[in-house]
């Protein structure tokens, strides 16, 4: 268990720097995924049991739906973000480095 939270932790510091230098939210959830995927397939080999037992149907369904989740999830943000650029009402500031956050402010008005 604490193998899997220190998989995630990784994955998760990980994609704010790639978030920090520019790439885009819905690029970032597959590349958090991806990493813990590989991290914990890593962890396993190494530190795994043999007697794993398969994975249900149940399981594999609720991981996808989580994954569609997620993926609905970083597409709303990439749709909103873009949607307020094409309005040129707003546009974006300076990406805050303590927060990791992209603000918007509306241009012209104070």
């Amino acid at each position: 268990m604490l193998l899997t939270v220190v998989a995630w932790a990784i994955a998760a510091n990980v994609a704010n720097h790639l978030f920090l230098a520019g790439v885009q939210p819905f690029e970032l959830a597959g590349a958090s995924a991806i990493i813990a995927t590989f991290g914990l397939a890593v962890l396993d080999s190494l530190f795994g049991r043999t007697h794993a037992k398969p994975i249900s149907h149940q399981q594999f369904a609720l991981g996808l739906i989580l994954v569609g989740l997620v993926g609905a999830d970083y597409a709303k943000l990439e749709i909103v973000g873009a949607d307020l650029a094409d309005r040129k009402e707003f546009e974006p500031t300076q990406l805050s480095k303590e927060s990791g956050k992209l603000a918007w402010h509306q241009v012209g008005r104070r």
